[in-house]
Formats: structure tokens, sequence, C-alpha cells
């Protein structure tokens, strides 16, 4: 038996290795004021933990995240390596809201762990504790674990669909604000860098901003605008997907 479910789950990390690099090829959504776009695998990173587990999603996306970084059209470089880290810990962090028991702990309880330490990361950093403020969304989706605990990992197996819905709905948003707090930890620590700072001063002369916590506040409403809609298009995706993958995928048959 326990073969056979070792075989399945390197079988399925290899599918959803392979879809996330697929997805990262897709047309993503446009950064508003800025360039490049956000991929659309950024926004399903955080189903990969809630149909395969924290472990075998968290897996899964650092793999196709590594596929998309080294083969082209991918970007080799220093900093986007760091970012690799993005999707993982997205999916790693909606993976463990949703599971019912690691070990002998509740679930939700090491998810709000990793976004409670995100947010203890922001506010070591010099920026940080200049932009005090910033991390109002990932202090949301710590402050939603917290509330729902462990109904999360029952609402994400109830029968019930709103129930099923609000579970991926919650640990996707929860999932992508972490993501989100990955990235800008690493932008901050790549600044001088991976990142020369006459390219970040220009950048800021720009946009008539003097330094680059006023860069971070500027930015909180976009921010914010598209968290929301990449929460959008995960439950677009992941509630049919649940719904549809319930008895077989290996965390939703999950019943511990």
């Amino acid at each position: 038996m326990k073969a056979r479910v070792g075989t399945k789950g390197v079988a399925l990390v290899a599918v959803f290795a392979a879809l996330f690099t697929v997805l990262t090829l897709l047309p993503g959504i446009p950064i508003i004021g800025g360039k490049g776009r956000i991929e659309l695998a950024a926004s399903l990173a955080p189903l990969f933990g809630i149909v395969l587990g924290p472990w075998l999603g968290a897996l899964a996306a650092f793999l196709g995240a590594l596929l998309a970084w080294a083969l082209p059209p991918g970007s080799p470089d220093p900093f986007t390596g760091l970012l690799m880290l993005a999707p993982t810990i997205s999916s790693l962090t909606a993976g463990l809201a949703t599971s019912k028991k690691i070990g002998r702990v509740e679930g939700w309880i090491p998810a709000a762990l990793v976004l409670g330490i995100l947010v203890l990361a922001w506010y070591a950093t010099w920026v940080g504790a200049r932009a005090p403020l910033y991390p109002v969304l990932h202090v949301a989706g710590l402050v939603l674990i917290v509330v729902l605990g462990r109904r999360l990992a029952e609402y994400l197996r109830s029968n019930a669909r709103s129930k099923m819905a609000l579970a991926v709905v919650v640990s996707s948003y929860c999932g992508i604000v972490a993501d989100h707090m990955v990235g800008n930890l690493a932008f901050i620590a790549s600044l001088g860098v991976f990142i020369p700072l006459e390219v970040i001063s220009a950048w800021l002369k720009g946009l008539g901003l003097p330094d680059v916590p006023s860069l971070f506040m500027f930015t909180l409403p976009i921010s914010a605008a598209e968290r929301l809609a990449m929460t959008a298009v995960a439950a677009l995706v992941g509630i049919p997907l649940v719904a549809t993958l319930k008895t077989a995928a290996p965390h939703l048959a999950e019943r511990k």
C-alpha cells in the first residue's frame, strides 16, 4: 500500500509541477502602474496545497517554479531565483490551513505560524520599520486563519458547497498573501545586491517618491486589488476543482 501511495504521490507532483510550468507561459494579470505581469500560476499555487496537501503541493509548486526559472523563456537570474520560494510558501500555507492534522498539531496552527513569521520578517527589515501599516493584507490573512481555525479543514471536506467554497477562498487568499510577502522580502533583500540601487533611484524619481518604504505604501491599494483579483481566479478554478476531486485527491480524501 505504501508503495502505491508513494508512486501516486510522485505522479501527482510531476503532473502538477508540469502544470505550474505551463501556466507560467500563459498571459497573466498586468501589474497596474508597473512593468511585468502577475503570472496565472501564482494565483493557482494555493490550489496545489489544497488538493495535494502541504508537502506534495509545496514540492510540486517549487519544482514547477524551478523549471519555469531554468527553461526558456524564463529568466535564470538570482533575484527571480529567490522568487521561486513564493509559490512554494503559498502552496504550503494553503495546504497547512486546510489540513486536519500535521503530526499531533491541527493544521491551521503551523499555517498561522508561517504567515506570522512572514509578517515579523517584514518588521525586521529597514523598510518594514518605516512602513508599519503595509502588512495589513497579510495580517488579515493571519486573522482569518486564527478565527476559523480547524473549521477550514472541516469546511473543505464538507458536503455543503457554501462551506467548501469558503474554505477554498480563505485558504487561497492566505496562500496568495504569503506569496506576496515572500516576494516583498526577496525584493528588499535584493536591493543593492541583485537589483542596482541606481535602478531603484530612477524608479522612485519617476514616481515622485522619496524612498523605498513610500513606494510600498504607494502601491498598497494596487497590491490589495491584485491580491483580491488573484483570489477570485483561485476561487473560480478551485471551487469546481475541489468538488470534482474530493474523493480522488489524497489531501481532500483525508479523514484523520
